[in-house]
């Protein structure tokens, strides 16, 4: 390699301080151009920097030349005397049984091994060989998808986990130039001329035309990136100064200390929240905005899902959780108009200006309609439709249980001596057609049980600070 392109590479390992003396690196070689080109030029930086390097391949097991490819790699790293991991992958099976697309599950088995590779070995860093025609790809889909500040940065030049990209600053013709010239094998992987993913469209049908108007727009696409990079450490170092509340499974903000924050900033502390939870993070900053839309409105009490996460706000705190495989989307805006909730057997809720919780569950039938403020029992099998618990709205009615006849929300609040101040947040609990029960104060007599009741649900109110509170 000569001294020119050498000195290039040194020079963006240390612009981005990338790798350290002493440090080891892992390089992630399929057997292409780029990540054959990436271990030269590791291998030409080493001795001026001071580093090790190691190679992992992964034979996804999914095209006919996955064989040679695995053989290439291997008989490379022995030519080169670099230690070369091998693990092999049935891609197509994990990408089934996890739902998800090849491409995904591919890149989630090699970061998975690669990453136990590393701690297995000491190794400080994972260098993958992403290029700048790479970037400008993922900068232009961000944007076609809708992107933040945070999206165009498409492929930053390394991340907290230790992953870096030390070929940001060289085209893919570069690359090429330079393995044919040097005459260095590689391989070509055929799909990638494929137009069945979404990648490969902008790389083979958009990148063209931009390039047509602009030969630099991978240049561009560079420039852009980094001045995004810039601004989002900018933003985000006045963003880590918000405090957060990080627990189990919940990252929690109170609402003073958001208040009169700059949408930039508030915006990454949404982010910190998604991150902070473990929740996937989808660059789209129209998922982000939704959160910011609902604490800019007067509604004091209210739940969006947002990159699978469930934000609440209730009064003076947001709440950020995970939703977990499996659970359906929550989105709704809960005020006490339109509030209203599933409710599930074997699960507490815990309701905001409510002094207990509410859990149910499917029991057996103790004494017919046995009176109890803070166990309540009713029919299952009357139930219509789901379960639910929501609050008031105007024209409510229901039958309350031994009283003989029909009586609105309104008047039985009233008659109850319940405050005005406190009707808001009565939570009632109905199926698809009527009302079933008032809080703790009511059951509707048409749910009650009956000598034929084979199923019953249970609403167990519990003080909320009482510890012994089950999920029954």
């Amino acid at each position: 390699m000569d001294k020119k392109l050498q000195q290039r590479i040194i020079d963006g390992l240390n612009k981005h301080n990338l790798i350290h003396k002493g440090e080891k690196v892992l390089a992630m070689v399929s057997g292409g151009p780029d990540s054959v080109f990436l271990l030269y030029a590791l291998l030409a930086a080493q001795g001026q920097i001071g580093y090790s390097v190691e190679v992992f391949h992964m034979n996804h097991m999914l095209r006919p030349a996955a064989k040679e490819e695995e053989k290439l790699v291997q008989e490379l790293c022995g030519n080169l005397g670099v230690v070369c991991h091998v693990a092999r992958e049935d891609v197509a099976g994990y990408a089934k049984a996890n739902s998800i697309s090849l491409e995904e599950a591919g890149r989630l088995l090699r970061y998975s091994h690669a990453a136990g590779i590393a701690k297995n070995r000491g190794i400080a860093k994972i260098a993958t060989g992403h290029h700048m025609d790479d970037l400008a790809e993922t900068v232009l889909m961000r944007i076609i998808r809708g992107a933040s500040v945070r999206g165009i940065i498409g492929i930053a030049p390394k991340r907290a986990d230790g992953v870096i990209r030390p070929l940001l600053g060289f085209e893919k013709e570069e690359i090429t130039g330079y393995l044919n010239a040097s005459k260095i094998p590689y391989s070509i992987d055929e799909t990638n001329s494929q137009n069945d993913y979404f990648r490969n469209r902008v790389r083979n049908t958009i990148i063209p035309l931009l390039k047509a108007e602009n030969p630099s727009f991978a240049k561009a696409a560079l420039g852009l990136s980094e001045s995004a990079l810039r601004d989002e450490e900018f933003i985000s170092l006045a963003a880590s100064q918000v405090p957060l509340l990080v627990e189990e499974k919940a990252a929690k903000a109170n609402i003073d200390d958001l208040a009169g924050l700059h949408h930039a900033v508030l915006s990454r502390v949404v982010t910190r929240m998604l991150e902070s939870v473990g929740a996937a993070l989808d660059q789209s900053q129209f998922n982000i905005t939704k959160v910011i839309d609902m604490l800019a409105s007067s509604r004091t009490i209210w739940q969006i899902d947002v990159a699978g996460a469930v934000f609440r706000r209730s009064y003076g705190a947001l709440e950020a959780t995970r939703r977990q495989a499996g659970e359906q989307s929550s989105s709704q805006t809960m005020d006490t108009d339109d509030f209203y909730c599933p409710l599930l057997p074997g699960q507490t809720y815990f309701l905001p200006n409510f002094e207990y919780s509410i859990a149910v569950d499917i029991a057996k039938k103790t004494k017919k309609n046995q009176p109890n403020r803070f166990i309540w029992q009713f029919d299952y099998d009357k139930i219509r439709g789901k379960l639910v618990i929501r609050y008031k709205r105007a024209g409510d009615f229901f039958f309350p249980l031994g009283l003989g006849g029909k009586k609105t929300l309104k008047k039985f609040f009233i008659d109850k001596k319940i405050p005005i101040k406190d009707r808001a947040y009565v939570p009632i609990i109905t199926d698809s057609q009527n009302i079933i029960l008032v809080g703790n104060f009511s059951l509707d007599d048409r749910y009650k049980i009956e000598e034929g009741t084979q199923r019953v649900v249970q609403i167990t109110f519990q003080d909320k600070n009482d510890s012994k509170i089950s999920m029954m």
